[in-house]
């Protein structure tokens, strides 16, 4: 059998996981935001596509036009649907800053940018400031701390919508600790899962072979870290570093959270204040944490307010 895969940047591991799975079949990936501005990679992939007895892609709406999951329906033998792995329950602080062209705004860790940060610098708060915004109470104050259990409803309803049960398989990821390396890259082990699924999906038996040590390409992207704060209240190892890309072969240090706020800080003051404020969150955020963000300049909090910015180190 000759299988298809057409998935977002987990596709990597998901088609490898699938291919040591199911030994006896030939399984091709392709990612999808690759082929969607390139005509000819998206003609040959949708050739291939139509040439599989069995096409897995993700949900994907009229406005990826001949990869949508309609026009794949309509050309390719057999197509299953399988969402991909999203959960912020361990960085719920992560954002996007995108403009009104839906063009990612690129920062110190490329796409992913910091709720808090981009609040604190339209705040005219100062880099310690900011830095002091990583707290238990700013934590709680946004709903950081009931995010997991949140965003485990929102995932295990996504997959319920196809027909699949995620509830017991997310116990085990669970169980093994933090298994996000942000919140769209998954660790190998659970995209493993996920190609275990797919087969059932296909009413494939999977190899019951030990899994061997396999290549885990999303760990070289750039993520941030479970912080403090978060870390312990989820029981998980506490990490402090903000991770930049790295390729084969190349060392790029870690950014601490007050170089990432500099860093930050250096970036947006080439990016549209509009396309700041627009960022999801970022205004509600202003209002619990009752910082304005309407002006140029604003004093920040005092000393012991919302912001928990008081003598010693934030907790």
């Amino acid at each position: 059998m000759k299988i298809g895969v057409l998935f977002n940047c987990q596709f990597d591991g998901l088609t490898r996981a699938l291919a040591f799975f199911l030994p006896r079949h030939e399984v091709i990936g392709f990612e999808l935001s690759r082929l969607v501005h390139n005509q000819a990679a998206l003609s040959a992939a949708k050739e291939v596509l139509e040439g599989c007895d069995v096409t897995l892609s993700l949900p994907a709406g009229p406005r990826f036009e001949k990869l949508s999951n309609e026009a794949l329906r309509a050309s390719c033998r057999r197509l299953l649907i399988l969402p991909p792995i999203t959960f912020s329950g361990f960085h719920p602080d992560t954002v996007y800053v995108t403009g009104a062209d839906k063009v990612h705004r690129l920062g110190p860790t490329g796409a992913y940018h910091s709720r808090l940060i981009v609040l604190a610098y339209l705040g005219g708060l100062g880099i310690d400031e900011a830095t002091c915004l990583f707290n238990s109470l700013v934590f709680a104050r946004l709903g950081y701390f009931t995010a997991f259990e949140r965003d485990r409803a929102l995932l295990c309803g996504q997959f319920a919508r196809f027909g699949i049960n995620v509830e017991p398989i997310f116990k085990d990821w669970e169980a093994s600790g933090c298994f996000m390396y942000s919140m769209n890259h998954p660790k190998i082990r659970v995209l493993q899962d996920l190609a275990k699924l797919a087969c059932r999906l296909m009413n494939l038996d999977p190899s019951r072979e030990p899994i061997p040590p396999m290549n885990d390409n999303l760990e070289a992207y750039p993520r941030h870290p479970v912080l403090e704060p978060l870390a312990r209240r989820l029981g998980v190892p506490i990490e402090a570093d903000f991770i930049r890309r790295r390729r084969p072969g190349e060392i790029v240090p870690p950014l601490a959270l007050p170089d990432f706020v500099a860093a930050s800080y250096a970036v947006y003051r080439s990016i549209e204040r509009v396309v700041l404020t627009s960022v999801g969150g970022v205004t509600a955020a202003a209002e619990r944490l009752e910082i304005a963000i309407n002006a140029d300049r604003l004093r920040p909090p005092e000393t012991g307010t919302i912001a928990g910015c008081g003598p010693g180190p934030a907790r």
